[in-house]
């Protein structure tokens, strides 16, 4: 039976009886695309690979406790998703293809991501992502506001690659007036306006330092004054 070419919904045949069956079929599986959710448990780790009817769903909410870290595969269609983490357990989720490149969507947030056929890319993350940094991590390209708190040590925040992060930008601020220090370093051989390595923040509260990526190898850093 000839389908579709993304959703793979059922066509009409000229010599089929009962042509109404499958016409109505259609009509439900389009509205399932644009309107409907579906709630889709992925305890566990490793790969859950979404089936096509899970998939047909404009809204996919992700539920379950993770015990590692999950990569919830999608078919290699067209398509666009909203997919909602509501998942527990202190692990991440990844939206890709089987082959492809994805998306993490934080727990707690809500991405609308799209499926090009071949890898899954970010559209839109709400509610914006920020949070406080309190150690050492690497910073997510979905974050956008960091409250860096140096309270209990050194802190130390590690920029993505600036091959994937032309365009974008985040905020950080300097929350506590300790004598630790709050270090904002690059990954790998890239450079932060145009030489530094990294960049500090200073010690006074409400401190800032603005970091956009300029280049596949530079990041731009502009501090700003606590008012």
């Amino acid at each position: 039976m000839p389908t579709s070419p993304n959703l793979l919904i059922e066509h009409i045949v000229q010599s089929q009886s009962q042509k109404e069956v499958t016409a109505n079929q259609a009509f439900n599986d389009l509205e399932t695309a644009v309107t409907e959710k579906a709630a889709i448990a992925i305890g566990g780790t490793g790969t859950y690979t979404a089936s096509l009817a899970e998939m047909r769903n404009a809204i996919i909410e992700l539920t379950g406790v993770l015990s590692g870290n999950r990569d919830f595969v999608v078919p290699n269609r067209d398509k666009i998703y909203t997919v909602h983490n509501n998942t527990t357990g202190a692990f991440t989720v990844t939206v890709k293809t089987a082959a492809g490149t994805g998306i993490v969507v934080e727990q707690g947030f809500k991405s609308i991501v799209y499926c090009d056929g071949t890898n899954v890319l970010e559209l839109s993350t709400f509610p914006a992502p920020y949070r406080t940094v309190t150690g050492s991590i690497t910073l997510r390209l979905t974050d956008t506001l960091i409250y860096c708190d140096a309270s209990g040590g050194n802190v130390t925040v590690t920029l993505p690659s600036a091959t994937t992060s032309i365009g974008r930008r985040w905020l950080f601020i300097r929350v506590d007036s300790s004598a630790n220090t709050c270090t904002i370093q690059r990954a790998g051989a890239d450079d932060i306006n145009n030489a530094a390595t990294s960049k500090t923040i200073a010690n006074t509260i409400g401190t800032g330092l603005m970091v956009s990526g300029y280049t596949s190898t530079r990041f731009m850093a502009q501090t700003l004054t606590a008012a």
